[in-house]
C-alpha cells in the first residue's frame, strides 16, 4: 500500500501489548510504515515488535493519547513522501485486522480528507480518534494539520483532554475547510445525533469491523445489554481467548 503510515498510540500499566494488538500492528506493517509510541512497554514485547518491522518510540506517560500520536507524526518526518497518515489507540480489541482494514478502506469516498470508523456526538459532533485517517494531500499539506499538531501541549486530565484535543482537532479540521465522515454505518431507524457509537451499536460496530472497545467490557457505562456478546464469542473461540487476553491487563 504505497505512501501509507500508521501511528499507534499503546499504554498498558504492565507494558504488555496485548495479543490482538500485536496480531494488528503486524498486520498494518504489512500494508505501509508504522510508528508504535508507548508510554510503557515491556522488552519482551518491545522485541516481538520490531521483528515485524515495527519501529517503536517510547516516552513518558504524560499527554494521553494525542501526545504520543504527535510523537509519531513527528518521526514520520517529511510527509510529503506520503499519501496518508492513519492514527490509532490500543483502547479498542481488533478481533480481525484484516477485516478491519479492508472495511475501512472500502469506505473512503471521493473528495473526503478525514476519515475515521466512527463519529461521536458527546461534548460536540467528532471523529473519534482511536482510529482517525488523514486520507489526502490537502489536510496532510494544509496549515490546519501542522499547527494542531504544532502547538499541542500535554495535558493529564481526561476531561481536559476530550473536548480540547479529541473534539478539538475534528474542529480544527472542519474550521479549515476540510471534509470529516467516518466509516460506520448505524442500524436502519437509528436517529443522529446519537451517543457513542462504539457503546450504543457495539454489536454493529462488531459486525461491521471486528472490533469492540475495552471501556465497554471493562466497564459498560451505558449499562448496554451485552449478554449477546457472550453468544459471539461462545462461537468464535478465537475471538474469546483475544479478548480474555485483553482483558487480563490490570
Amino acid at each position: 500500500m504505497a505512501g501509507r503510515a500508521f501511528v499507534v498510540a499503546h499504554y498498558d500499566p504492565a507494558g504488555r501489548v496485548a495479543l490482538h494488538l500485536r496480531a494488528l500492528a503486524a498486520h498494518l506493517a504489512s500494508l505501509g510504515r508504522v510508528v508504535f509510541v508507548s508510554t510503557n512497554l515491556a522488552e519482551g514485547d518491545a522485541h516481538a515488535l520490531r521483528s515485524t518491522g515495527i519501529e517503536l518510540i517510547t516516552r513518558p506517560n504524560i499527554g494521553y493519547d494525542f501526545f504520543s500520536y504527535k510523537s509519531g507524526i513527528e518521526a514520520l518526518g517529511d510527509l510529503a513522501q506520503l499519501d496518508a497518515v492513519t492514527i490509532l489507540n490500543s483502547s479498542f480489541v481488533c478481533l480481525d485486522p484484516r477485516t478491519l482494514v479492508a472495511r475501512f478502506l472500502s469506505s473512503l469516498g471521493p473528495g473526503v480528507d478525514v476519515m475515521g470508523i466512527t463519529s461521536n456526538y458527546e461534548y460536540a459532533a467528532h471523529v473519534q480518534s482511536y482510529w482517525m485517517s488523514f486520507e489526502t494531500r490537502r489536510v496532510l499539506d494544509s496549515a490546519a494539520f501542522a499547527s494542531f499538531w504544532r502547538d499541542m501541549q500535554p495535558v493529564s486530565e481526561r476531561e481536559q483532554v476530550i473536548p480540547r484535543y479529541e473534539v478539538g482537532l475534528s474542529q480544527a479540521m472542519n474550521r479549515a475547510g476540510l471534509r470529516l465522515a467516518s466509516a460506520f454505518k448505524p442500524p436502519a431507524g437509528a436517529r443522529a445525533p446519537y451517543h457513542n457509537p462504539t457503546h450504543v451499536f457495539w454489536d454493529a460496530v462488531l459486525a461491521q469491523f471486528g472490533i469492540i472497545k475495552l471501556e465497554l467490557l471493562k466497564s459498560n457505562p451505558f449499562r448496554m445489554d451485552l449478554s449477546r456478546l457472550d453468544t459471539v464469542l461462545q462461537a468464535r473461540p478465537d475471538w474469546r481467548a483475544l479478548v480474555d487476553d485483553a482483558l487480563a491487563a490490570p
